[in-house]
């Protein structure tokens, strides 16, 4: 393996193409060698240290750190601890990522990016040989199956996702850099895969090693989609926490649900004629006789009769709808 040495003590090329920009941020595209795929990294610095570089790709590229093989022009390794200035990149130029070929993982992210189900079948279902020995279902195809299922959130593969749930992956899953499945999949806006992962039990609150979460990356990304879903999922905990009793308190009641109410709307309401008839309150016996008297019903259910013109009957219509008014009235209050 070829690791490239940094130069020090000298002023590199980076640094004066980037001095001649008159800007201190620029960007660096990276391809990725194994699935020639090509990603931008925004707001890089000459002073930015190439583990940052690899904790960035994680979100840009989908492609944990650790599995981050980084080189420049030849085929040298950078190291972690050098600069982007140390190592005379230049800005704006290409920076090479290969994928570690130890333990099948260039096959396994290979498959993860096409979302290929079968052929991450025929390599997960492998019997997998680590020292000599055959390692089938430890570590290693754990490893195996949660680095897939975070490539596949990143892409949007929904059908490989769920193939990898079902397959053991774990939702908890976090990378080096302390993202989970929800961040990167917050990032890139695939509310379908982050849908199906919240119901596998992914954690919504992850924060990652800068204490970021999910949410406010979807927020940092402008992913209105991202961030409905995630809020949504977060009233559904707070729901299953809650215990509906199967009956009304009488404290929970309306004003115009109570029989016993003191509130002068129920008395004196445009409409308090028409509840006291519907509801048949009791408490209504007790209301002041204005209430009724002295205000003229709105009520659709009350009607006036016509006046008479006969005036040779007029008292004896009178007293007749007297007496039937106030049996009606009797009878609507219990009184008969």
């Amino acid at each position: 393996m070829l690791v490239r040495k940094p130069k020090k003590n000298r002023v590199s090329v980076g640094a004066v193409m980037a001095r001649l920009s008159g800007s201190s941020r620029f960007k660096l595209n990276t391809t990725l060698q194994d699935t020639a795929e090509t990603f931008t990294v925004l707001k890089c610095s000459q002073n930015m240290k190439l583990s940052e570089l690899k904790c960035a790709l994680e979100m840009v590229a989908g492609i944990p750190m650790d599995l981050q093989r980084l080189s420049y022009l030849d085929q040298g390794d950078l190291i972690d601890q050098t600069t982007i200035d140390q190592n005379d990149i230049i800005p704006g130029t290409t920076v090479n990522m290969a994928i570690w070929p130890y333990n099948r993982w260039r096959e396994v992210v290979q498959a993860a990016v096409s979302g290929d189900v079968l052929k991450l079948k025929s390599l997960l279902c492998r019997r997998t040989v680590v020292n000599g020995r055959g390692d089938e279902g430890s570590y290693w195809r754990s490893r195996h199956l949660s680095t897939a299922l975070y490539i596949c959130a990143h892409r949007g593969h929904l059908p490989a996702l769920r193939f990898l749930l079902h397959s053991g992956a774990d939702p908890k899953f976090q990378t080096p850099g302390g993202r989970g499945v929800l961040h990167v999949a917050a990032a890139q806006g695939q509310v379908s895969c982050l849908t199906e992962l919240i119901r596998a039990g992914a954690p919504k609150d992850l924060k990652d090693r800068a204490g970021v979460t999910a949410l406010e990356v979807a927020r940092t990304r402008g992913q209105p989609g991202v961030v409905h879903q995630l809020m949504l999922g977060k009233w559904e905990d707070r729901a299953q926490g809650l215990h509906l009793s199967s009956y009304l308190d009488p404290a929970e009641l309306f004003a115009h649900q109570k029989f016993d109410s003191q509130l002068r709307t129920w008395y004196c309401g445009s409409h308090a004629q028409r509840y006291n008839a519907e509801l048949g309150g009791r408490q209504a016996r007790s209301r002041p006789k204005s209430a009724f008297d002295t205000r003229r019903s709105t009520s659709p259910h009350h009607t006036v009769s016509p006046p008479t013109h006969d005036t040779s009957t007029a008292p004896q219509a009178a007293a007749t709808t007297s007496n039937r008014g106030g049996r009606a009235r009797r009878k609507a209050w219990g009184d008969e």
